[in-house]
């Protein structure tokens, strides 16, 4: 769930920068990078984090943060707030990339032992049926193709 509030934050900003601050599209991006940056970051560096506090904490502490990007977002002002919501939108891929990061490994442990293979098995043929319709149609548009035809499928 915390990564509706990510991706809500996203773009609910996206257009608040580029319709109430009149920024361009790629401006107004480019404001929000370091917000994702950071998320991705904290997905990283929580896990040295949750092995030295309790997970109950971990994820609180998570929760917190990506509530007061919330609570930062609510108070952005009408014009030139572009500075607070970079701020806010980093604190709420902060708070989201630690939680979520977390409570997705919490998740997977609690499940049974013969459930948890079972998903990675299911994921891992997902995966194989995908590289395997992949090869077949590189395999025929390879075959079809008549030299110097341009195919605009295969390409």
């Amino acid at each position: 769930m915390l990564i509706f509030s990510l991706v809500g934050t996203l773009f609910f900003l996206t257009q608040l920068l580029q319709s109430g601050y009149e920024m361009s599209p790629l401006r107004a991006s480019l404001v929000l990078v370091p917000g994702l940056a950071i998320s991705v970051l904290a997905s990283f560096i929580v896990i040295p984090i949750a092995r030295r506090f309790s997970l109950r904490s971990v994820i609180a502490g998570g929760l917190t943060v990506s509530a007061s990007g919330l609570a930062l977002i609510s108070q952005l002002p009408a014009q030139d707030g572009v500075l607070l919501a970079l701020l806010a939108f980093a604190a709420v891929g902060l708070g989201s990339g630690m939680a979520e990061t977390v409570t997705n490994s919490a998740v997977l442990s609690a499940a049974p032992p013969h459930r948890r293979r079972r998903r990675v098995r299911h994921l891992g043929d997902s995966l194989r049926t995908r590289r395997r319709t992949r090869d077949r149609s590189a395999g025929q548009c390879a075959q079809h193709r008549l030299p110097g035809a341009a195919d605009e499928r295969c390409a």
